[in-house]
């Protein structure tokens, strides 16, 4: 799968402000919003938001050019937070197919 931009990614996400969103697999609710150096996720449940750095969307973005998986559990091991940046991948995808 071709690398997704990060700048175009975070674009699109600046486009979900203020939407509530789900994850894929456990429909769980949250919130995104673009941040100065990345992403801040807010899920419904918690209303505690979960920031990560630009660095964080590059990563996630690397290791989903390297599987193109969806699954939360491929992602176990670099985050904790993989099904909210996961949603908006596909998203992402999904707009652009």
């Amino acid at each position: 799968m071709a690398r997704i931009s990060t700048d175009s990614f975070l674009r699109f996400c600046e486009s979900l402000d203020g939407q509530e969103l789900s994850t894929l697999a456990r429909h769980r609710k949250f919130k995104v919003r673009v941040v100065d150096d990345g992403l801040e996720f807010t899920p419904h449940i918690s209303k505690k938001p979960r920031h990560h750095s630009r660095q964080y969307v590059d990563g996630v973005l690397d290791h989903f050019e390297q599987s193109g998986s969806f699954m939360v559990t491929q992602y176990s091991g670099y985050t904790a937070n993989a099904s909210y940046m996961l949603a908006l991948i596909d998203r992402y995808v999904k707009r652009a197919g």
